[in-house]
């Protein structure tokens, strides 16, 4: 009915981006499965990029592979291609499989490895369909692709961070690298004025 677009805390972090002239940060799995994220969400949250004329907008997804099939990037990465050229808003910047990045129970060194390519990738650029024909050539299923960076564009101070996962359990590690100012499992950056969304409440 349209009041997806019209969700206060949603625009608040397009209007942090405007009034900073920053970088709106799209965190999420890429999935067909509706089990801890839906397609549709990140699609409409494209969509409101768009009607919010931010052009700054940056999708760092996470490659599933456990919620649908474990062979599905390609094709999920070909709809969302097809969707940002359709809506004329978003790209890519990073590609990181759930197991470093959905980590849950306690394996910090994993979530180190995700929140590098979210805030700082030392990496070189690689297309993302490339990153997956890589890892599927050695034997490696979308869940456990290696973090990688797309394009460098990490999230930086005065940025918008909307992490769209709807279910809480496996966004309590990465979401805390942001959100506890006490965190101390690996070294982390001082990131200054962040706007952090989440779809729910994780912790």
């Amino acid at each position: 009915d349209g009041s997806f677009f019209k969700n206060d805390v949603l625009r608040n972090a397009f209007d942090h981006a405007r009034k900073n002239d920053s970088s709106v940060h799209l965190v999420g799995v890429l999935t067909s499965g509706n089990v801890h994220a839906s397609f549709k969400h990140l699609i409409a949250l494209i969509e409101m990029a768009k009607k919010e004329n931010w052009p700054k907008l940056c999708l760092q997804l996470f490659a599933d592979g456990k919620d649908c099939p474990p062979r599905s990037a390609l094709s999920l990465l070909k709809k969302l291609n097809e969707e940002i050229t359709r809506i004329g808003a978003g790209k890519l910047v990073s590609f990181t499989g759930r197991y470093y990045s959905m980590e849950r129970d306690g394996h910090w060194d994993r979530t180190a490895k995700a929140y590098e390519i979210l805030t700082g990738p030392k990496s070189s650029p690689l297309p993302a369909e490339k990153i997956v024909s890589d890892a599927y050539a050695r034997g490696i299923i979308d869940e456990f692709i290696e973090p990688n960076v797309v394009e460098i564009h990490p999230i930086q101070n005065n940025d918008a961070v909307i992490f769209f996962n709807f279910r809480e359990d496996s966004m309590r590690q990465i979401t805390e690298t942001f959100l506890n100012q006490s965190f101390d499992r690996f070294p982390i950056k001082n990131l200054e004025n962040l706007f952090v969304v989440t779809m729910t409440e994780y912790q």
